[in-house]
Parts: C-alpha cells; structure tokens; sequence
C-alpha cells in the first residue's frame, strides 16, 4: 500500500471517529422536571425555515434540540426519500414517534433526532417537524399540554426550494413546482379547518425575518401560558443572519432572487391555485406576505 493512500485512510478514519464522538456527546444528555409543557413543537412545511427557527429557540444552553423525530419511521433522511414517500397520516407510526418526544421532554436518543443537539443538562426541549402536518391535529389532540407552533411561507417560496434541490419526482420544472403548490395549499387548508388546532401559534417566515425579536417576544409569550421556562426566549441572544444548518446552497435567509427565475405564466398559474383554496388574501404573485398571518387566521376562526 502507498504511503499516500494509507495516509488518506488514517484521515477519513479520523475523520470518522471524530463524527462517531461528535454525535455520541450530542446524545449526551439528561433532563431536569421532565414535563411536557417544558416541550414545544414546531410543526411546519420543508423549506419553511423551521430549522433556522428551531435553532433560534435552543440556542439557550439548557434547551434540547430534537430534530424531525417524525421521519423515523420511514427512514427519510434526504429530501429525496422525501419525494417518493407521502406524508404520515393519521393512522401511522410517525404519530407515536412525535407523541413520545412530546412527553415530558423526551429522554429517547438518537442520531438522527440529535443531530444538532447542544444540551447536555435539559431543561426544556424544542422539537421541529417538516413532515407532520397531517398528523399535527390528532398530535396536539393526544398532548393539549404542549405549546405548538405552526409555520409557514410563502408556497411559491418553499415550491422553488424544492424544485431547485431536486426533490421532486418528475423533472418537468413548473409541473413538480405547481404539483408542491397545490399539495401546501391542501395541507395547510386541512390545517386551518381542523378545530383541534384553535390554540396553536400561528407564524410566518416572513414576518419572522422582518421583525425576528418582536416574533421571538410574541411566540414566548404564548408559550409562557403554558409553563414560565418559555420566559427564556425573550433574553436568548438571537442571530437572524447565522444560516440555519439545512440552508443547503450557502444562501442567506431571504427569499431573493426567487421570481426572476420563474416565468410569468407558472406564476399566474400558481397565484390562481393559492388563490382557489383561500389563500389569495395572504400569498400573491410577490415574495412577501399580504396580511399579519395571525389576522388571517383569526378572520378564518
């Protein structure tokens, strides 16, 4: 064997090994007054933001991170898993998978739900989801004790960053875009309909990237009306500039650039299908949202 390539396999062994280490003091934790009002869940749509926001909300050190805990089941671990398997519904496993976590702050462990975990003395826990939104109201139905919170952006947004990544399951660029369009727009209408959601917290990434400390104050104080631990959200040191750890292209958080690389008429089509389902007086044909998304939902109650 060359005395280079041994050398490479010294490298990626330790390389490797400083992975294994990483991950197993990620996992590395215990709990304090386990309780479920001490957990908050993020339920949202992939591309949404929900990363970037969840690490915001554990930045504090003696908050957990669990990470899509609903994936498990089916092993989706890359968005193109993702494209070739439906979201849960309410008959499947992933249900349980996110109920356990939501119970008292969850001392399950592993790889993939502790990725980007920092906490080692637990104090309270955020868990975020991409792939949960069909299961979210019979969720927040088994654990009415936990703060929960819904985020969305704009379909158009979320579509492009899908489609760009290739997570799609055609190549035919407007159809796999109008097809995610159409499938936001179904879920989130289920979302707004289903009466068991009523005391969730509605945000939106736009807002949330205008106004990243007003958003931060007003979800800690929904989630304050379930335990005081949540008062730690309005002294945590936010970074609204530090990409989350799944912005995958090196972008910043904007949406910039998006429309350009779409044609007028995807566009329209697109507008006129978000439109159809209701949602024609918050999403329009520009990168921004048209209404206080918690007004939107407040009209709709």
């Amino acid at each position: 064997m060359s005395t280079p390539s041994f050398a490479r396999r010294l490298l990626w062994r330790s390389r490797y090994q400083r992975s294994q280490l990483g991950h197993a003091w990620r996992s590395c934790f215990v709990v304090l007054r386990p309780n479920p009002r001490r957990t908050a869940w993020i339920s949202s749509w992939q591309r949404s933001g929900s990363t970037w926001l969840a690490e915001m909300l554990s930045a504090d050190a003696a908050t957990r991170l669990v990470y899509e805990p609903a994936n498990v089941p089916d092993a989706v671990y890359t968005g193109e898993d993702a494209a070739r398997i439906d979201l849960p519904n309410e008959a499947h496993p992933a249900v349980l998978e996110v109920t356990r976590f939501l119970h008292g702050g969850g001392g399950f462990r592993g790889r993939w739900v502790d990725q980007l975990n920092h906490a080692h003395v637990v104090r309270r826990t955020v868990v975020k989801d991409v792939r949960a939104l069909g299961i979210t109201g019979l969720v927040r139905s088994r654990r009415p004790h936990n703060p929960v919170i819904i985020l969305v952006r704009h379909p158009l947004a979320v579509a492009e960053s899908v489609v760009a990544l290739g997570w799609t399951s055609t190549d035919d660029h407007a159809a796999a875009l109008l097809n995610e369009v159409r499938t936001w727009c179904e879920y989130h209408r289920r979302l707004l309909d289903d009466p068991r959601l009523t005391s969730v917290w509605w945000m939106s990434y736009e807002e949330l990237r205008a106004d990243p400390i007003s958003e931060i104050s007003a979800v800690s104080d929904y989630a304050m009306g379930f335990h005081p631990t949540w008062a730690v959200w309005k002294s945590t040191a936010l970074d609204p500039q530090q990409p989350s750890a799944t912005n995958f292209r090196g972008t910043t958080n904007e949406t910039h650039a998006l429309w350009p690389r779409l044609d007028s008429m995807t566009i329209s089509t697109a507008v006129e299908i978000i439109d159809s389902f209701g949602f024609g007086s918050l999403y329009g044909s520009g990168t921004g949202i048209l209404q206080p998304l918690r007004t939107f939902v407040a009209a709709r109650a």
